[in-house]
């Protein structure tokens, strides 16, 4: 177990702690789902999908829901109805009980939404791990590219969905999200995940808020700030606006991105997820206290 604040090892020599016995860099934190639609394909842009512009749509359109509905459960004890706020059809500090199912949108046809269906398994298991009060195992493995791709995933559904911005319906991502989603392209370095420090946040355990990052383009979201159980964490692609990191590190937040390691110490005992090594084969290990929680 880890237990200092910064520890620097090389993905290629160091052994993954799952067990395994296999080194970081060939262990389960570097595997990658094939998202990509099944041969043939089938030419047609189905003009409700915002993946129309790969040309590989089914005819039938599917419910989406943009945070998947097995994390959504995971906040809510599985019940079917939770409290919403912040969608377009609220106003002001409005909010509504609504069933899990009414946040499905129809955004993705069949055929891209089955093709993502794997990478939401990647969502649940990090909330969960977060979430739990007691787990079975002091590791959680997780490929952090495949995570970012769930929360790429997400940005896009909570666009499309309308949610956000209600003339935003026939939004379709650039192409090169798509690849990344679809195919096999990665998000580039100094896009991803950062997971920001320096502030304790009180917020409910079972909870989650989200809010969309606009670009230097006013109406153009490139990015997520999230939280969960009082863990703050910034997903963002393409180019963040200057202001934000300014913003936080003015503040007193810190920004420390790509962790390959997250250290969870709740009710005195520690957890780990790992993620994976970055780019540049070593990982920094970031320690959180969990936050006091309120019920």
């Amino acid at each position: 177990m880890i237990d200092t604040d910064e520890i620097v090892v090389n993905a290629f020599t160091d052994v993954c702690p799952c067990g395994s016995g296999r080194l970081l860099i060939n262990c389960c934190v570097t595997s990658r789902f094939n998202t990509i639609p099944p041969t043939p394909k089938t030419n047609f842009a189905n003009p409700k999908c915002y993946a129309r512009s790969l040309n590989d749509c089914s005819e039938k359109m599917s419910v989406e829901h943009f945070i998947s509905k097995s994390v959504m459960k995971i906040f809510w004890d599985s019940k079917e109805h939770i409290i919403l706020e912040g969608p377009t059809w609220l106003t002001g500090e409005e909010n509504r009980q609504v069933s899990v199912n009414s946040l499905g949108s129809k955004v993705l046809c069949e055929r891209h939404n089955k093709a993502l269906s794997n990478i939401d398994e990647i969502g649940k298991l990090f909330f969960q791990y977060i979430l739990a009060e007691n787990v079975q195992s002091q590791f959680l493995m997780i490929n952090g590219g495949e995570l970012e791709r769930w929360l790429l995933k997400v940005l896009c559904g909570y666009i499309a969905s309308g949610n956000l911005l209600s003339d935003l319906k026939q939004w379709q991502p650039p192409n090169h999200w798509l690849r990344i989603l679809f195919g096999n392209d990665v998000i580039p370095n100094g896009s991803g995940l950062y997971v920001l420090r320096g502030k304790d946040i009180s917020t409910p355990f079972k909870q989650i808020k989200i809010w969309a990052i606009e670009s230097n383009q006013k109406d153009i979201f490139n990015g997520l700030l999230f939280i969960i159980a009082g863990f703050q964490f910034l997903f963002f692609i393409d180019s963040l606006r200057r202001d934000i990191p300014m913003g936080i590190t003015n503040s007193g937040w810190q920004m420390r991105y790509r962790p390959e390691c997250l250290v969870i110490i709740h009710k005195g005992k520690q957890r780990e997820i790992h993620f994976g090594p970055p780019p540049r084969g070593g990982y920094v290990v970031i320690k959180i206290e969990s936050p006091k929680r309120r019920q």
